[in-house]
């Protein structure tokens, strides 16, 4: 027995859970896309196979990955799926062609995305055929289009884009033209969900990378240094600030100059030298060594003059280091004022949930995490940012 349900876009479909609550309407403004989701199940193990009619909607299987760490211990004000405990959770979005076949497993659920593009004012009725399992089944989802039009998009949105983990996975060496192509069908991903604001790798970025380590280089300025001369090549940076804004991105936050939690190091800096390519900073080099304060002072005054000659300066930012603690205040302070006599044309944007960084005028724009933002908005903060994690 072939079993289908409608439901909304906001529903987590477990494989072992029971079948969601129907939904079979949705209710949009004008030049809105909607999303709902079409919940199989099955007696039997078998393959269908799953159309669409009455819009171009696109269609993906949902599929479940596990988590081992799916929440911090002690988190507060956390919605918690599975009591936070670690299992697979409904996440990846595989693009389901008309007639590839779709595998159910007995008694458990398979959910299908279903993402519709903006749709004219007016009744829809959006029709979607299983085949297989010895049966073709419909469900019909029912879509009401205001003529009241969605207003432009006016917050920032930054989700921190990561090039580097995009040439690990797909296996293509960092900037081929196979990276290109993956980033510009990302950026065109991230875009079309709303993303106005791109994290750019000046130099690789100083996140996520245990004392020691590093992450592959991926670096958009090229660097060539002579005795204690630099010279910067930005004809990859401008490949890349051509390619977001083909995509309606258009604002540029350049990955962080010092390294993270307490911004004691350098991120990795690769240049051409006298002997070859090679790392010239990184976790060895202390992050207020006079040779890297020259570094970014030079650095400053080359991407200025770039960025002017593009007219992005004003929709570009800058960090000095993600989430500094009570104990490296004075430390953050020091680089702080380095990164604001280097690079004063941008504005400076750093995550930090400890106020004390922002009332002693360390940083222009806080973006404090989802569960210190109380203790901002008490705060004269001209902008109100904040970030999700954790």
């Amino acid at each position: 027995m072939l079993t289908l349900r409608l439901t909304d876009s906001l529903q987590k479909v477990f494989s072992d859970a029971a079948l969601p609550p129907e939904r079979t309407e949705l209710y949009l403004l004008s030049g809105e896309r909607g999303n709902a989701q079409l919940v199989l199940s099955t007696d039997r193990d078998a393959d269908v196979s799953v159309s669409v009619s009455g819009a171009d909607a696109r269609l993906f299987a949902v599929k479940e990955i596990y988590a081992g760490f799916p929440v911090r211990e002690g988190a507060k004000n956390c919605t918690l799926l599975k009591d936070g405990e670690p299992g697979y959770y409904p996440d990846l979005l595989v693009p389901l062609a008309a007639k590839e076949p779709l595998p159910l497993q007995k008694d458990r659920l398979t959910a299908v995305w279903v993402e519709l593009p903006a749709l004219p004012a007016g009744a829809h009725t959006v029709t979607l055929t299983v085949t297989g399992a010895d049966k073709t089944k419909t469900a019909t989802l029912s879509v009401f289009v205001s003529n009241a039009a969605l207003s432009e998009q006016k917050p920032v949105y930054t989700d921190w884009f990561h090039a580097d983990c995009l040439a690990s996975y797909y296996k293509v060496p960092v900037f081929s033209e196979a990276h290109w192509g993956i980033l510009d069908r990302f950026l065109q991903n991230a875009a079309e969900h709303g993303v106005t604001l791109i994290l750019t790798p000046l130099f690789t970025p100083a996140l996520d990378t245990a004392v020691g380590h590093e992450r592959p280089t991926t670096q958009l300025v090229g660097v060539k240094k002579t005795g204690d001369a630099y010279a910067f090549d930005f004809s990859r940076l401008r490949r890349w600030v051509d390619l977001c804004r083909s995509h309606g991105i258009s604002q540029f936050e350049f990955s962080h100059f010092f390294t993270q939690w307490g911004a004691k190091c350098c991120p990795k800096v690769v240049a051409e030298t006298d002997d070859g390519e090679r790392r010239i900073f990184g976790w060895d080099t202390d992050a207020l060594s006079p040779a890297y304060v020259a570094f970014l002072e030079a650095l400053g005054k080359a991407l200025f003059a770039f960025t002017e000659d593009l007219g992005i300066t004003k929709d570009c930012f800058v960090h000095v280091s993600d989430e500094p603690g009570a104990d490296d205040l004075r430390q953050y302070e020091q680089c702080a004022a380095v990164i604001k006599r280097a690079f004063g044309a941008y504005r400076h944007l750093d995550a930090l949930s400890d106020v004390d960084f922002y009332k002693r005028g360390l940083v222009e724009i806080p973006v404090p995490a989802e569960g210190s933002v109380e203790a901002f908005a008490a705060l004269d903060v001209p902008e109100k940012w904040t970030y999700y994690c954790c």
